[in-house]
């Protein structure tokens, strides 16, 4: 229960910290690809529509639905990612923090035996299920940099968090993209 609460936390804070993160650091070409295909049929969405809110909706719901459906998938894609990285980092602490506080209770027996050295497939191994994971920067994908990974297996686990972090709606378009798609509907309009 407390992990199904941490992640949903994480999801929904998640998109609401990412368009500011996004204009201070590299833009992923699934934004910019969106930008730039709004920007060219704004004229198109326009001459289209009687109204400015049916203008925006047509441009990012029908001209530029390709483009946005990959930056839609790549801001959300990328929250759910870095939530769970988050969380898989706090749980590892926090087991190992109990661990590390037994050691020091209860000093090594010099009677017993070494512990055995991890074999280096246990050195492989990892709390992190989503360890490697990532998300495409055009297409907003998830993938591995392990081809042993089953994407396949993985993403059932992520599913049910898959709604939660579109803040007001999985699937809608990110914000900035709704703002650029109105402001250019008013500007041809003018």
């Amino acid at each position: 229960m407390r992990l199904t609460l941490a992640i949903a936390a994480a999801l929904i804070a998640g998109p609401v910290v990412l368009p500011q993160v996004a204009q201070t650091q590299d833009r992923p070409p699934a934004y910019t690809n969106a930008e730039t295909c709004l920007r060219d049929r704004a004229p198109d969405a326009v001459a289209a529509s009687n109204g400015a809110a049916d203008a925006a909706d047509f441009l990012l719901n029908y001209l530029c639905a390709e483009q946005v459906s990959y930056a839609t998938a790549y801001e959300n894609n990328s929250a759910l990612i870095g939530a769970f990285e988050s969380m898989s980092e706090f749980d590892s602490r926090e087991y190992a923090e109990p661990v590390a506080v037994a050691e020091a209770d209860n000093p090594a027996d010099p009677s017993l035996p070494p512990p055995a050295v991890p074999a280096e497939s246990d050195e492989l191994f990892s709390m992190n299920p989503f360890e490697g994971l990532s998300v495409d920067p055009i297409t907003g994908e998830i993938g591995s940099s392990d081809p042993d990974v089953p994407i396949n297996s993985l993403l059932p686990m992520l599913s049910p968090f898959m709604g939660l972090q579109g803040g007001n709606g999985a699937g809608q378009p990110p914000l900035f993209l709704r703002v650029l798609a109105g402001e250019l509907v008013l500007q041809q309009r003018r």
